[in-house]
């Protein structure tokens, strides 16, 4: 826009705290370091000395984002990250098909085979219980993620 004259007036908690003109297009950047604090912007654009229709001047007013606060949601997403992680690890492949909770588990060998015991902590095969497997005992974190 030729021959058009761009004042801000930038204030803090009421007290005007800059004063900028340019005659071209221009990226303001205003520091605060106090969160709390009201800004207030004037912006008059002028041709030849004669203010210009508001309806031709346009302000964008865009808020800063401090470094820190992009780490901290990474921390949050990390600790989401972790939480997974340890629910995947909660899953052991004994307990069979994680997508199919319903599906009760075939029973597992703790020591080699052939000597009797079934995983149900009893060592004997001629026990009538160990025709019914038992089904693992973290089963019950595995229904939460499924509603």
């Amino acid at each position: 826009m030729e021959g058009v004259t761009f004042t801000v007036r930038h204030g803090v908690n009421g007290e005007q705290m800059s004063e900028v003109q340019s005659s071209s297009d221009q990226q303001f950047i205003l520091a605060d370091p106090a969160r709390e604090s009201t800004h207030s912007f004037e912006v008059v654009a002028t041709r030849n000395g004669q203010p210009l229709d508001t309806a031709q001047t346009s302000v964008e007013i865009a808020e800063a984002v401090e470094e820190e606060e992009p780490e901290e949601e990474e921390e949050e997403e990390e600790e989401i990250d972790e939480d997974l992680v340890d629910e995947e690890d909660s899953t052991s492949p004994e307990d069979g098909d994680s997508d199919s909770p319903d599906e009760p588990s075939p029973p597992t060998d703790d020591n080699e085979s052939g000597d009797g015991n079934d995983g149900d902590g009893n060592d004997s095969d001629d026990d009538e219980s160990d025709d019914t497997p038992e089904p693992p005992e973290d089963d019950d974190s595995d229904d939460d993620n499924d509603e």
